[in-house]
């Protein structure tokens, strides 16, 4: 004669312990931060301005050799890097760079072709975007921010996540010479218009 009883005890234990088990299992995952990465999109837009900036010898030579004001020259740009005074000479290109990215954006001023790299930076952003998004660029002379208060302020604190990729650029044509690009994008809020 089978004991049931004994059968029926032993399946009851395993299953307490299943459910112990799963409660504990569901208790850790619930209280387990989540990884919040970049949404695809916006990783994929970031790198690939990025990458163009970095492998385009005219942007990169732009955002290293950049100057602060409308003529190509002054002192080196630290800013916004669509800013309409981020300039460079287009004489100072080096020679071997292709100008296709950047022929709509030189202007002559007083005799001289200047580049603006400002205008080319943001309107390559701008091309690349993805819908619903915005962005701040900036090119520094450190790692550490170099936005102004008022350029920070539109950078959202609202609590929505925003998402920065950053590139370090360096030239060496006799000494070395080289910038932070910094990538700022987040979603749109409904009162925002992000048409560009």
């Amino acid at each position: 004669m089978v004991n049931n009883k004994g059968y029926i005890r032993t399946l009851e234990a395993v299953f307490a312990i299943l459910i112990v088990f799963g409660v504990i299992i569901f208790t850790i995952q619930g209280n387990r931060e989540r990884d919040v990465g970049s949404p695809a999109l916006v990783d994929s837009s970031q790198r690939f301005v990025l990458d163009t900036i970095s492998f385009d010898l005219a942007l990169r030579t732009c955002v290293v050799n950049g100057t602060k004001g409308n003529d190509g020259v002054g002192e080196p740009y630290n800013g916004s890097c669509n800013a309409t005074d981020f300039t460079m000479n287009l004489k100072d290109l080096p020679r071997s760079a292709t100008t296709f990215r950047i022929r709509d954006f030189i202007r002559n001023v007083n005799g001289e072709e200047i580049i603006f790299c400002g205008e080319a930076i943001g309107n390559l952003i701008e091309e690349n975007m993805p819908s619903g998004y915005y962005y701040i660029c900036e090119v520094c002379n450190s790692p550490l921010s170099c936005l102004s208060s008022e350029e920070g302020k539109n950078i959202p604190s609202d609590g929505r996540s925003v998402f920065t990729k950053t590139l370090f650029l360096a030239i060496s044509e006799g000494n070395i010479r080289e910038k932070v690009i910094r990538l700022y994008y987040w979603k749109c809020d409904k009162d925002e218009s992000c048409i560009f």
